[in-house]
């Protein structure tokens, strides 16, 4: 028998806020290499993606970017508030919200297959990158070389590496909870 719609509603917030708070978790895991420091954060990112429907994962990154924006520090380092946000390195977090939710469109899209979710993070990777840019270079002064070798260039093989090794235990989190919790997954 399914689930009444209000209990999968409530089932789903609680899905996204507890993937936001992994994320905020994730993001104190930060080593400075310039203006964009190396975090795990962007682990939770692919997750949301892997895991939610489009619409959940946009959800669960927006849960995660608003309680930041209100003043939790949640960004990594333990940043927060509207400033950070609207700061130089603020488009990443716009992005992990549009990443997270083209990343889980794309997915849904393809064959069930590794190379899929492969596509799939790499396109998450590719739209926060993006996402990035503009507001670093108009805050900076900079053009589009400068801005990419400070916030794209020094933490992209480390980003490469994390969709290397995460993407397949992903598959394997995401087959077991649809499995678990077919209703949600």
């Amino acid at each position: 028998m399914r689930a009444k719609p209000q209990h999968d509603r409530i089932a789903h917030l609680s899905a996204a806020a507890m993937l936001a708070a992994i994320t905020a978790l994730l993001a104190q895991i930060a080593i400075p290499l310039g203006p964009v420091p190396l975090t795990l954060q962007t682990l939770a990112v692919l997750a949301a993606a892997c895991l939610f429907s489009p619409r959940w994962a946009a959800i669960a990154m927006s849960c995660y970017v608003g309680v930041g924006a209100v003043g939790l520090p949640v960004y990594s380092a333990g940043r927060a508030g509207f400033g950070y946000l609207l700061g130089p390195t603020g488009g990443f977090l716009f992005g992990f919200i549009l990443g997270a939710l083209l990343g889980s469109w794309l997915l849904r899209r393809l064959p069930n297959r590794l190379s899929s979710n492969y596509l799939s993070a790499l396109a998450v990777v590719v739209v926060y990158d993006l996402c990035a840019l503009p507001q670093m270079m108009l805050l900076m002064n900079i053009g589009l070389k400068e801005a990419a070798a400070l916030a794209i260039l020094p933490v992209l093989p480390f980003d490469l590496l994390k969709v290397a090794l995460f993407v397949p235990l992903l598959r394997r989190i995401s087959a077991a909870l649809h499995q678990q919790f077919p209703l949600i997954y």
